[in-house]
């Protein structure tokens, strides 16, 4: 029995399928534990950062208490010290686990926050230190702790799991290897012999399926699968990641200061003002995130249609032009529209159109300093109609022009908040003209402005 193929084949197999499960056990709960202590420091150094910041632009006893109860409903704790390491204030009880790590703060790290304990296994707290630094002088410091407990939990619970799944798996892969080599020994010998191949260093080796029978179809089927899941999957990890990131800010915003209200802990009614403009802001924030989601959500659809009809290109930029000059006259910038024809018609879907030529004023708009210009310029020739929209602003470096029109990427990171964009304004716009079968392309000189060129054709 031991001689047959089928026999041999499910040997093989079988062991291969033990190596490699038992190695994605392995990878799996490394990079778990990994990622996790990552995850779990990296949040825990943002939020004493954060804290940090506050700190230094108000070093006063309301915003260290501020701090402090914003901190006392979470499992981590902060330490807020002066710069002799002398405790200002903290969320909880100062423990000997954490006092000894509270210490005077010297210069060699006045401008680095730092984990300064991350064994997680042996020590009651992973802790991290930030810098209070104002015009380079440093304050003090802000120690955060979250206890490692919960962590090793985590860990263990995961490895159970891990350990759980690799046993069923590899008993039903084991039998299933068994029951299948039985029924389709021939394309099992020819994996075999390109398995043998690879051994030897033979690496341009492919698999083909042969004949049109179910297994060369669920080959077939296989590999496409794979390649699809393949690029689905890379392309929805970078989306959410960029997503979470958008996200996260005016989150924490809006949860902080309306826990802040709800606890009724400001007393103070232009402070309570403040907090309710910064809440409102940030919801309007998350608000034009959602629709600018749902708006290329639907454009991937592919029963997504534009509508063309003939309209006047001219008249469509004044009605858009009319509704943004009061925006514009308020920042003082100047907004102007040249063109040559009284009347522009062509096919387009109108509604489209103007939210192409609202998210680039609006674009120009965010990054032109009071005191600029903004101007749009429509020609059409015989076979094509041009729309040009220039300002005076800050223009977009070189190394960034090839990657503005992707999703959520914004060329001044450092500037996103104070101008309030999406990141997916830039998406919106190329996606209308490519279903308009037109064209748009970009030139911008740093610190000079930059204009946009779009090419429709006459239909």
């Amino acid at each position: 029995m031991l001689h047959r193929i089928s026999v041999k084949l499910s040997i093989i197999f079988s062991i291969l399928l033990l190596i490699i499960v038992t190695g994605v056990v392995f990878i799996t709960h490394s990079l778990f534990n990994t990622f996790f202590i990552e995850y779990v420091t990296d949040e825990l150094m943002h939020r004493g950062h954060g804290h940090a910041e506050v700190l230094a632009e108000h070093y006063n006893i309301h915003t260290l208490e501020h701090v402090a109860s914003m901190e006392r409903d979470a499992i981590t704790d902060v330490i807020v010290v002066d710069k002799n390491g002398r405790v200002l204030i903290a969320s909880e009880a100062v423990t000997e686990d954490q006092y000894i790590y509270v210490q005077p703060l010297g210069h060699a790290r006045i401008h680095h926050q730092e984990a300064i304990e991350i064994d997680w296994r042996n020590k009651p707290y992973i802790v991290t230190r930030s810098p209070i630094i104002k015009n380079n002088e440093l304050f003090g410091a802000v120690y955060m702790f979250t206890p490692t407990k919960p962590i090793r939990d985590a860990v263990t619970f995961q490895f159970k799991i891990v350990v759980a799944v690799w046993l069923i798996s590899g008993l039903i892969g084991v039998l299933l290897i068994y029951l299948l080599s039985r029924v389709i020994t021939r394309p099992l010998l020819e994996m075999k012999n390109a398995t043998e191949s690879i051994s030897k260093g033979s690496f341009d080796i492919e698999i083909k399926p042969k004949g049109g029978d179910e297994l060369a179809e669920l080959g077939q089927a296989i590999n496409a699968m794979a390649k699809n899941l393949n690029h689905y999957e890379t392309s929805r990890h970078e989306f959410l990641s960029d997503i979470a990131h958008e996200l996260r800010t005016p989150l924490t915003y809006l949860k902080g200061y309306s826990e802040l209200l709800v606890k009724n802990e400001v007393k103070d009614q232009e402070e309570i003002q403040q907090f309710h403009q910064i809440i409102y802001d940030e919801s309007k924030r998350v608000q034009r995130l959602v629709q600018d989601l749902l708006t290329l959500s639907k454009m991937d659809e592919p029963s997504f249609n534009i509508v063309k009809y003939r309209i006047d290109l001219v008249e469509l930029i004044n009605s858009v032009y009319g509704k943004l000059a009061p925006i514009y006259a308020e920042k003082e910038v100047t907004l102007c529209f040249q063109h040559e024809e009284e009347k522009c018609n062509i096919n387009l879907d109108g509604e489209r159109m103007s939210q192409v030529i609202v998210n680039l004023l609006d674009n120009a708009l965010r990054y032109t300093a009071p005191g600029g210009f903004v101007q749009i310029a429509l020609k059409q020739s015989m076979t094509h109609t041009t729309v040009t929209v220039s300002d005076s602003g800050s223009g977009i470096r070189e190394d960034d022009i090839p990657f503005i029109w992707q999703r959520l990427y914004r060329a001044e990171k450092s500037r996103s908040r104070d101008t309030g964009g999406s990141g997916l304004g830039l998406a919106i716009v190329k996606k209308i003209i490519e279903l308009h079968k037109g064209e748009i392309s970009v030139s911008s000189k740093e610190g000079q402005g930059t204009t946009f060129e779009i090419q429709l054709p006459n239909e």
